[in-house]
């Protein structure tokens, strides 16, 4: 996975996608990293589920990835990461992503995460809140 993202390609991103469902979390961690760094890739329909995903490094990356690339499609799961998942990173990204997305349907979930007990959710569910319409 690694060499497919240094090599950043957009013939790569099938592949990528298919190590998205394999049964090892570091390899799934790891393409979508690689997603991220794939040149002109236009969006991140392979990450959005794997967004709820059972291991937390992968929770993680792909939160992030969802919110780089704006993934409307994981609003849903985003606001629910944000107001009740146990990692505060997780609950962080996916109050960016919620923000990155812009939509006025997740103010609800970003304003509960505004009374978050991790100071950097409460700060990033803030900075979020500016930028939903």
């Amino acid at each position: 996975m690694r060499a497919l993202g240094k090599i950043a390609h957009a013939s790569a991103s099938p592949h990528l996608a298919a190590a998205m469902t394999d049964a090892s979390a570091g390899v799934r961690r790891e393409a979508i990293q690689a997603w991220s760094g794939i040149l002109r890739q236009s969006g991140a329909e392979p990450v959005v589920a794997l967004v709820g995903d059972a291991d937390l490094s992968v929770r993680r990356a792909a939160t992030r990835t969802a919110g780089r690339f704006r993934a409307a499609a994981a609003r849903a799961a985003l606001e629910q990461l944000v107001v009740s998942d146990a990692d505060p990173a997780v609950r962080r990204n996916a109050a960016w992503a919620l923000g990155r997305i812009g939509d006025k349907a997740s103010r609800a979930a970003l304003e509960a995460a505004a009374q978050d007990s991790s100071s950097l959710v409460r700060m990033t569910a803030r900075a979020a809140l500016r930028q939903v319409r």
